[in-house]
């Protein structure tokens, strides 16, 4: 059984280690069956930042959705970051402004 309590203490060590802040722009792109979706809502909401939630046809191919939805924090399967790394990064001209989790 998993108790308000434990999820409270684990968003916030896990909000203070990542430094999501009120006015970040949080993606939201794992399946809602997967621990990765409850982390990336609980760490946003937590803290009042927003998440965005990533449309099923974009999930493939997300850089539209970043930045269209102007994130801020991105996490998400080394495969989906990879994808993101090297099309936004080329098509934006760096990705040294864009935290990664």
């Amino acid at each position: 059984m998993v108790l308000v309590a434990n999820i409270k203490q684990l968003t916030t060590i896990m909000q203070q280690r990542y430094e999501i802040q009120p006015d970040e722009r949080v993606s939201q792109v794992f399946d809602l069956a997967f621990d990765g979706s409850a982390m990336d809502m609980f760490i946003t909401w937590n803290v009042g930042a927003t998440l965005c939630v990533c449309p099923a046809e974009q999930l493939m191919g997300p850089v539209k959705f970043l930045k269209e939805q102007r994130l801020t924090s991105w996490n998400s399967a080394p495969s989906t970051a990879a994808v993101v790394d090297t099309a936004f990064c080329r098509s934006s001209g760096g990705c040294r402004d864009f935290p990664h989790q």
